[in-house]
Protein backbone atom coordinates (compact mmCIF):
# COMPACT_ATOMS: atom_id res chain seq x y z
CA UNK A 1 0.00 0.00 0.00
CA UNK A 2 1.11 3.50 -0.78
CA UNK A 3 -0.26 6.41 1.26
CA UNK A 4 -2.50 8.21 -0.37
CA UNK A 5 -1.21 11.93 -1.54
CA UNK A 6 2.61 11.14 -0.32
CA UNK A 7 5.54 11.77 -2.73
CA UNK A 8 5.33 7.91 -3.71
CA UNK A 9 1.53 8.08 -4.67
CA UNK A 10 1.71 11.30 -6.39
CA UNK A 11 4.87 10.38 -8.36
CA UNK A 12 2.34 6.85 -9.73
CA UNK A 13 -0.19 9.55 -11.17
CA UNK A 14 1.39 9.92 -14.87
CA UNK A 15 0.59 6.22 -14.98
CA UNK A 16 -3.11 6.42 -13.68
CA UNK A 17 -5.72 4.80 -15.76
CA UNK A 18 -8.55 5.81 -17.86
CA UNK A 19 -11.42 6.43 -15.06
CA UNK A 20 -14.55 5.36 -17.66
CA UNK A 21 -14.99 6.71 -20.98
CA UNK A 22 -17.48 9.68 -21.35
CA UNK A 23 -20.07 10.26 -24.65
CA UNK A 24 -19.61 11.99 -27.03
CA UNK A 25 -16.94 15.28 -27.79
CA UNK A 26 -17.98 18.21 -26.97
CA UNK A 27 -14.88 20.30 -27.89
CA UNK A 28 -11.96 21.70 -25.08
CA UNK A 29 -12.65 20.55 -22.02
CA UNK A 30 -10.95 22.30 -18.07
CA UNK A 31 -8.98 21.15 -16.58
CA UNK A 32 -9.46 20.16 -12.81
CA UNK A 33 -7.46 20.61 -9.58
CA UNK A 34 -7.83 19.02 -6.42
CA UNK A 35 -5.46 20.71 -3.56
CA UNK A 36 -5.57 19.28 -0.46
CA UNK A 37 -3.86 21.78 2.83
CA UNK A 38 -2.56 18.90 5.24
CA UNK A 39 -1.38 16.39 3.24
CA UNK A 40 0.72 13.80 4.71
CA UNK A 41 4.27 14.74 5.03
CA UNK A 42 3.20 18.69 5.96
CA UNK A 43 2.05 21.74 3.78
CA UNK A 44 -0.06 21.43 0.79
CA UNK A 45 -0.46 17.92 -2.22
CA UNK A 46 -2.48 18.50 -5.78
CA UNK A 47 -3.52 16.58 -8.60
CA UNK A 48 -5.05 17.24 -12.11
CA UNK A 49 -7.78 15.71 -13.63
CA UNK A 50 -7.53 15.65 -17.31
CA UNK A 51 -11.01 15.26 -18.76
CA UNK A 52 -10.25 13.38 -22.37
CA UNK A 53 -11.91 12.00 -24.83
CA UNK A 54 -11.35 8.45 -23.16
CA UNK A 55 -12.64 10.03 -19.82
CA UNK A 56 -11.41 11.77 -16.93
CA UNK A 57 -7.38 11.07 -15.90
CA UNK A 58 -5.63 11.82 -12.87
CA UNK A 59 -2.27 13.33 -13.76
CA UNK A 60 0.55 15.15 -11.76
CA UNK A 61 -0.03 18.49 -11.66
CA UNK A 62 1.66 20.38 -14.73
CA UNK A 63 2.03 24.38 -13.34
CA UNK A 64 -0.51 24.88 -15.42
CA UNK A 65 -3.81 26.50 -14.32
CA UNK A 66 -6.46 25.06 -13.79
CA UNK A 67 -9.90 26.24 -14.83
CA UNK A 68 -11.89 24.48 -11.35
CA UNK A 69 -10.11 24.15 -7.97
CA UNK A 70 -11.42 22.00 -5.45
CA UNK A 71 -9.84 22.36 -1.89
CA UNK A 72 -10.15 20.36 1.09
CA UNK A 73 -8.24 19.25 3.92
CA UNK A 74 -6.64 15.69 3.66
CA UNK A 75 -9.88 13.80 6.05
CA UNK A 76 -12.17 14.94 3.17
CA UNK A 77 -9.96 14.43 0.26
CA UNK A 78 -8.90 10.64 1.39
CA UNK A 79 -13.15 10.08 2.39
CA UNK A 80 -13.86 11.47 -1.21
CA UNK A 81 -11.18 9.16 -2.85
CA UNK A 82 -12.07 6.18 -1.30
CA UNK A 83 -15.66 6.17 -1.88
CA UNK A 84 -16.92 6.61 1.61
CA UNK A 85 -18.06 10.59 1.06
CA UNK A 86 -19.59 11.60 -2.25
CA UNK A 87 -18.01 15.21 -3.69
CA UNK A 88 -21.38 16.26 -3.65
CA UNK A 89 -22.05 15.54 -0.08
CA UNK A 90 -18.68 17.70 0.49
CA UNK A 91 -19.76 20.78 -1.21
CA UNK A 92 -22.95 20.66 0.44
CA UNK A 93 -21.38 20.53 3.70
CA UNK A 94 -18.87 23.01 3.39
CA UNK A 95 -15.85 20.77 3.42
CA UNK A 96 -14.71 20.92 -0.28
CA UNK A 97 -14.42 24.24 -2.06
CA UNK A 98 -14.87 24.79 -5.40
CA UNK A 99 -13.66 28.15 -7.33
CA UNK A 100 -12.86 28.77 -10.91
CA UNK A 101 -15.09 28.24 -13.86
CA UNK A 102 -18.31 26.67 -12.09
CA UNK A 103 -20.08 27.14 -15.55
CA UNK A 104 -17.18 24.81 -16.94
CA UNK A 105 -17.58 22.38 -14.32
CA UNK A 106 -21.79 22.36 -15.40
CA UNK A 107 -21.13 21.69 -18.47
CA UNK A 108 -18.90 18.29 -17.55
CA UNK A 109 -21.00 17.08 -15.21
CA UNK A 110 -22.12 13.97 -16.91
CA UNK A 111 -18.53 13.64 -17.40
CA UNK A 112 -17.28 13.45 -13.80
CA UNK A 113 -20.54 13.28 -11.74
CA UNK A 114 -21.48 10.33 -10.35
CA UNK A 115 -17.74 8.35 -11.00
CA UNK A 116 -15.75 7.08 -8.43
CA UNK A 117 -12.49 9.98 -7.88
CA UNK A 118 -9.87 6.97 -8.24
CA UNK A 119 -9.18 4.01 -10.62
CA UNK A 120 -10.27 0.96 -8.76
CA UNK A 121 -6.66 -0.29 -9.56
CA UNK A 122 -5.14 2.97 -8.11
CA UNK A 123 -7.70 3.17 -5.27
CA UNK A 124 -6.87 -0.88 -4.42
CA UNK A 125 -3.20 0.17 -3.53
CA UNK A 126 -3.74 3.45 -1.56
CA UNK A 127 -3.98 3.84 1.97
CA UNK A 128 -5.94 6.46 3.62
CA UNK A 129 -4.79 6.85 7.10
CA UNK A 130 -2.84 9.93 7.84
Amino acid sequence: MVQYLSREWLARLPRAEVIEPPGEETGPQPSLRHVVLDAPGGGQAHYDVRITPEGPVLAQSNGCRADITFTSDYRTAAAIASGTLSTQAALAAGRLKVRGDVGALARIASVVGGREALPSSLRDETGFVP
